[in-house]
């Protein structure tokens, strides 16, 4: 399963919040949560390599690439045939 818009908002408003500690605990919460959506994992990768090097461009390009995603996935659960649900009434 993949992460759904609201997920990487929490993420991105966490991260523009300013405390590094947190973000990388709510980060770290949903990589593990949502282990098979590969998106989310390599950017969890390049905020761990934030963490590490202290780099503000990593961090740009990591707020950057989780809004952009974030438009994405909202595009793609609002209909079509990308949604988890056989039908209205059922979850898949």
């Amino acid at each position: 399963m993949i992460a759904s818009h609201f997920v990487l908002a929490d993420i991105a408003s966490t991260i523009a919040s300013g405390n590094m500690t947190e973000a990388e605990k709510i980060f770290k919460k949903f990589a593990r949560r949502y282990h098979g959506d590969r998106r989310l994992q390599k950017l969890f990768r390049e905020f761990e390599r934030y963490l590490d090097q202290k780099n503000q461009e990593v961090l740009e390009d990591v707020t950057k690439r989780l809004g952009e995603l974030r438009a994405c996935r909202r595009l793609e659960s609002s209909g079509g045939g990308a949604i988890p649900l056989r039908d209205r009434r059922h979850i898949a």
